[in-house]
């Protein structure tokens, strides 16, 4: 089966349905899962959640997109250039469409030690749902 927008696809009490996440460098195609339980995962693959794609991430339970660095650091990391946001741009976003649970990735890889505490602290501010900032493998329970 080719997956592409608006393609969608049943297993078992799962519905999947992909999306265009509009990204301005590259077609890419994101995901909704709802359960047989109701509950919304949403994934945006390595694109930031944007004013483009928000509508499609409303209310959900879960969202999991990018978030290349921290405001602060964005002269340094140029995320704008590379078509990425920083925490802040997303946590804003996040809070405007009601998400639940806000899970960052595809960041920077300098401060890997200190990456969670510092981008939950920055996403924290303007969002006020549940943070998470994996590590590789690491395992999230909601």
């Amino acid at each position: 089966m080719e997956i592409s927008d608006e393609s969608s696809l049943a297993i078992n009490d799962t519905l999947i349905e992909c999306f265009d996440v509009c990204s301005k460098n590259v077609v890419q195609t994101g995901f909704r899962m709802t359960f047989g339980c109701g509950e919304k995962l949403v994934c945006l693959g390595d694109e930031s959640l944007t004013e483009d794609n928000l509508r499609k991430i409303q209310g959900c339970d879960t969202l999991i997109c990018g978030a290349f660095c921290r405001y602060e650091d964005k002269d340094t990391y140029k995320p704008y250039e590379k078509h990425h946001h920083t925490v802040r741009d997303v946590a804003i976003l996040a809070e405007k469409a009601k998400v639940k649970n806000l899970v960052l990735v595809h960041s920077e890889d300098d401060n890997l030690e200190k990456r969670q505490g510092l981008y939950k602290t920055e996403a924290s501010k303007y969002y006020s749902g549940n943070v998470f900032i994996p590590v590789d493998g690491e395992r999230l329970a909601f």
